[in-house]
């Protein structure tokens, strides 16, 4: 019975890559960033770039503390070996409140999106709906949830390259009545801080908050294969893709 218990290291670098990307980029993006210009307008550029330093201090952070204790399975065991008993179950708790109130507002968000295509059904019926097919992936097998994140962060990932190839077009070619502007909308607007340096820092919480899910790494430790070499490379892997992502 005790073997049935234990967890199976089935996660491998590709799927706890694509687990972070896709945690990273989710309504923080889709959503959330349109939040983030209206309070920053142009500078957000800079915001989005500050939290990527924030984010990059953080996740090697990890990747070094996965590397030191091999035999971590979770946070806590990560955080307890440094700062105590306490303060890991602390961390223990508070992520999982964070996580839970999380998810409500990304279904939310999901749903909003969903009835751009299915009007006729009301907000709260999109986000159970969501909600339970969240919750039926989480109930099978890892691999499956892995192989289900990756595929899923694939599709985000292809978007989100065809947005900023499409960005592009718009700024750089003039096509029918349409004028190619370059990048004369970052000052011509109230200049490149229309809000001064309040909106910049107002325009943080978004930030942050858009940042979040990549740490969801170390959640992944005591079911990845060789987690003290798969971290540290996913860590490098996945930053500089998320903040290029973002900012462009």
């Amino acid at each position: 019975m005790r073997d049935n218990q234990n967890l199976q290291r089935t996660m491998t670098s590709r799927h706890i890559m694509m687990m972070a990307l896709g945690g990273a980029i989710g309504a923080g993006l889709f959503k959330g960033s349109s939040s983030a210009i209206d309070m920053a307008g142009p500078s957000v550029v800079i915001a989005y770039l500050i939290g990527g330093i924030i984010l990059l201090f953080i996740m090697q952070g990890l990747a070094e503390m996965a590397v030191q204790n091999n035999k971590a399975r979770t946070f806590r065991d990560l955080v307890q070996s440094h700062l105590g008993k306490y303060p890991a179950y602390f961390l223990d708790w508070i992520y999982w409140k964070m996580w839970v109130l999380n998810i409500a507002a990304e279904a939310v968000v999901s749903a909003i999106f969903l009835q751009y295509w299915f009007p006729q059904y009301p907000i709260w019926f999109l986000t159970l709906l969501v909600s339970v097919l969240v919750t039926v992936v989480n109930l099978l097998s890892v691999k499956v949830f892995a192989e289900t994140e990756y595929w899923l962060a694939l599709v985000k990932i292809s978007v989100i390259i065809l947005f900023i190839l499409a960005g592009i077009l718009l700024l750089f070619v003039s096509f029918g009545s349409h004028e190619a502007v370059g990048f004369s909308n970052l000052t011509k607007h109230d200049g490149f801080f229309p809000n001064g340096s309040v909106g910049l820092i107002t325009a943080m919480l978004v930030v942050i908050y858009s940042y979040g899910g990549t740490e969801i790494i170390g959640v992944t430790l005591a079911e990845t294969k060789n987690p003290e070499k798969v971290v540290p490379k996913a860590v490098r892997s996945t930053l500089t893709r998320i903040i290029a992502f973002y900012i462009f």
